[in-house]
């Protein structure tokens, strides 16, 4: 079984590298503690290209860990982690 979610480590770690000023210069109203903490993005608004982006959850490793425990994993690899958005 093949499994992709979004990394929590490669969203966090695309913010500081692209150096994503709203989000770095506001980190509670991006709830940037809360997506390293728990992974939780609530859903926002971005107003000036005028979307709503969905809520989601952003995993670790140890989520899929703990969500897949009744398996064996083979690997784990980070997808985002090296790379980032117009790069």
């Amino acid at each position: 079984m093949l499994i992709s979610v979004i990394s929590r480590f490669g969203v966090i770690t695309d913010v500081v590298r692209r150096a994503d000023l709203p989000a770095l210069k506001d980190p509670e109203g991006w709830h940037f503690w809360r997506v390293v903490q728990q992974g939780d993005l609530p859903g926002l608004y971005f107003p000036r290209v005028d979307m709503q982006h969905p809520a989601m959850h952003l995993y670790s490793g140890e989520d899929l860990t703990s969500l897949f425990q009744d398996c064996t994993v083979l690997v784990l690899s980070g997808s985002n982690v090296s790379t980032f958005e117009n790069s």
